[in-house]
């Protein structure tokens, strides 16, 4: 099985991405994106492989 923390610490561009949903890139509001950034790392995705 892939974890989805593994594949953050592993490339740059997904931890980017991943990154920008809570720095303000995509919505001024910087905990909007939060819930997302937090349950793909902390809980894995059941749809990423």
């Amino acid at each position: 099985m892939i974890y989805f923390i593994d594949v953050y610490n592993s490339y740059t561009k997904i931890r980017r991405v991943m990154d920008d949903l809570i720095n303000g890139k995509y919505h001024n509001y910087r905990n909007k994106f939060r819930n997302i950034y937090e349950n793909l790392l902390t809980y894995n995705d059941e749809f990423f492989y």
